[in-house]
């Protein structure tokens, strides 16, 4: 039993102690195709499961204007270059804001032109849905912006897709482990 054990621990400890994936976002989306709507839930793991149609969060949407990244095949490989920034708003209202600035120059880090791309704010909480310009498929990128870090998480990819809705499934707020720091002790 003991060398068990042993033997057990190191592979608990590589993969996790059995920790599992946590779902991040509900999305909805509209196949190009079809115009079928479903209903997924990504995990932080990138896999995506149907879940229950659901009402959207209330976004904050902003659409970048892609033709001020400059997309270029250098040495072999896709070059993307931000030449200017043109963000707007649900209404079409110019916005000028550091955080859209920044997912734009992180989302300019891509290798590959990007054909349309849109900034999704939920609750401080931000994403980018990007269509990339590709010959054969439609890829549909999302990603999870960390303001933090200024970096990008590629959430999940799907083919030929429209974006409706988001719904976070966890609200901004202190994580369980700063609760638990806290000493506060939650079941959930």
């Amino acid at each position: 039993m003991k060398r068990l054990f042993s033997l057990l621990l190191p592979l608990l400890l590589l993969t996790g102690c059995g920790a599992s994936a946590s779902p991040v976002v509900q999305v909805a989306l509209r196949a190009r195709d079809t115009q079928e709507v479903f209903y997924e839930v990504v995990d932080t793991e990138g896999k995506t499961a149907k879940t229950a149609a659901f009402d959207s969060d209330d976004l904050h949407i902003y659409t970048v204007d892609c033709l001020g990244i400059d997309c270029q095949v250098v040495d072999g490989k896709v070059q993307n270059t931000v030449e200017y920034i043109s963000i707007t708003d649900e209404k079409g209202q110019a916005v000028e804001e550091d955080t859209l600035t920044h997912i734009v120059h992180a989302v300019s880090t891509i290798d590959h032109d990007i054909f349309t791309f849109t900034i999704l704010e939920d609750q401080g909480a931000y994403f980018a849905f990007l269509l990339l310009n590709t010959n054969w498929s439609s890829p549909c990128l999302l990603y999870r912006y960390h303001p933090g870090s200024g970096n990008l998480e590629l959430l999940h990819q799907w083919d030929n897709v429209d974006l409706l809705g988001l719904q976070l499934v966890e609200k901004p707020g202190p994580s369980r482990a700063a609760v638990h720091r806290q000493g506060l002790h939650l079941c959930l």
